[in-house]
């Protein structure tokens, strides 16, 4: 009877059957008649409005539906393990802590956006949880609910003087944490200025669209980007530039040899040329969708080095309102080579970093994206992980 305990559970619970078709861990394997569903968190009231207009932004006008699971994190100390509220509208609230005023206006501004929005559904949930805890059971919370994007606030916001500066640095290691362990992509979303309304109006009461760039450089991470950025482009609201960063006919190569210690020398070039093949196939297949559609732009900037891509990015600072940009912890590339040294946040990647840090005149807010890592799925026998290959023949 003991031994027969084991596999009769796993037969009748089967946790891991709920998960099998669990394949969907990206923005860019979700494709473009797929529920895409979103994990969006709220660390305090002041995040709030910044994620809704995101969220509203992210609808599009694509025949994918958006799912919301709109997450407020509250810290409780004394208690060994979470406790989950999911939020009925139609039920009065229960009043659990201190602060119920300000989950109830959270709880409210989400269910406010799923009113309004006929494509996106939201379910609210506080998690009430210790700090230490927090990264777990938003990962835990992210795999069981099926999502294939995370979003978090960063830490740090812009003062009166608009230089950014350290509000709830409480958050940042959580932030961290998630970007290392999470069960699928991840977003952090930098805000400055995006809770204002999401359409504006000239003297003569004509919709202006805001002006959103997508920064490509190439790899794992801005391919999740420009699917991002490519779902937004389908909002009225939205203007997209994609500019494409490429090298010049001065641009050196990175020296396999100087990595060596951490990768074999075949493996590091096998993997470039594979990304770049995929760069080439993704960006091919989102201009070959879009031509036409006079509300997105895609423009090439040649560099040779990282202190060119860095002016580059300098002389579009005011050009912009939203920055979408891959963290690309992973990838490889002569025009962000060593950038990476000088980061002020190396949760944001060379290029958000570069948008946010204390050097830069820009005042746009910045999202930067994290692609669910390959390494952690099975991959074929070219070695590229089987949800790279899904996400083409999906779009």
């Amino acid at each position: 009877m003991t031994g027969s305990v084991a596999p009769l559970i796993d037969v009748a619970y089967g946790p891991t059957k709920r998960l099998m078709h669990y394949t969907l861990r990206s923005v860019q394997a979700t494709g473009s008649d797929t529920d895409f569903r979103v994990l969006s968190c709220i660390y305090s009231t002041r995040h709030v409005s910044p994620i809704v207009n995101l969220l509203e932004i992210s609808t599009g006008n694509m025949r994918s539906p958006l799912t919301v699971f709109g997450l407020h994190l509250v810290e409780v100390t004394g208690c060994a393990s979470a406790m989950l509220i999911i939020h009925d509208p139609h039920k009065p609230s229960r009043a659990h802590r201190h602060d119920q005023a300000q989950s109830d206006h959270i709880m409210k501004c989400l269910e406010n956006f799923g009113c309004q929005n006929r494509s996106a559904s939201v379910q609210p949930l506080t998690i009430l949880s210790p700090y230490e805890s927090m990264c777990e059971d938003v990962c835990g919370l992210a795999e069981d609910k099926r999502v294939s994007l995370i979003i978090l606030p960063f830490h740090r916001r812009p003062a009166m003087s608009g230089a950014m500066e350290d509000a709830e640095p409480v958050f940042r290691p959580i932030n961290q944490s998630v970007l290392a362990n999470a069960p699928c992509s991840v977003a952090l979303f930098v805000d400055r200025g995006l809770a204002v309304a999401a359409m504006r109006r000239t003297e003569s009461n004509r919709v202006v669209a805001r002006q959103a760039a997508m920064l490509f450089i190439g790899g794992h991470d801005d391919r999740e980007a420009l699917a991002y950025a490519w779902r937004m482009a389908g909002h009225p609201s939205i203007s997209l530039t994609v500019v494409r960063f490429l090298p010049g006919s001065d641009a050196v190569d990175i020296e396999p040899m100087e990595l060596q210690e951490r990768h074999g020398i075949l493996t590091i070039i096998s993997n470039m040329e594979r990304q770049r093949r995929l760069d080439d196939v993704y960006v091919a297949e989102f201009r070959r969708n879009n031509s036409g559609n006079e509300s997105i732009t895609y423009r090439e900037v040649t560099v040779n080095n990282g202190s060119e891509t860095v002016a580059a990015i300098r002389e579009m600072d005011r050009d912009f309102e939203l920055y979408i940009v891959g963290r690309s912890e992973r990838s490889l590339s002569p025009l962000t080579f060593g950038l990476a040294e000088w980061s002020e946040y190396p949760e944001l990647g060379a290029i958000g970093d570069i948008l946010v840090s204390s050097n830069s005149s820009t005042n746009a807010s910045v999202l930067v994206v994290q692609q669910y890592d390959p390494e952690s799925t099975a991959t074929d026998e070219d070695g590229i992980g089987i949800l790279d290959s899904l996400a083409y023949f999906k779009k």
